[in-house]
């Protein structure tokens, strides 16, 4: 029983994020997205990025803005 309790556990790594800085999207990534909440007018810029939360938990993050600046996001865990 001792040497059991003596035993050092080993050491594993933790897992590598995979998380990502957001990047510009380009046009033909922005066609057909979804359109502006608020005035109905298509994405004329945006960014991606995906955020590692753990286990089972990647999302994928997508900011867009319209010619008339709103914002808004999209996201979604691979489902």
């Amino acid at each position: 029983m001792a040497a059991l309790l003596a035993q050092k556990p080993s050491s594993v790594p933790a897992p590598k994020s995979r998380s990502t800085e957001p990047r510009p999207l380009a046009a033909y990534e922005l066609a057909g997205r979804e359109p502006c909440w608020q005035c109905g007018e298509p994405p004329v810029e945006g960014t991606h990025a995906w955020d590692d939360r753990g286990p089972f938990q990647l999302l994928s993050n997508h900011t867009f803005k319209c010619a008339a600046g709103h914002g808004w996001t999209h996201s979604t865990d691979g489902g």
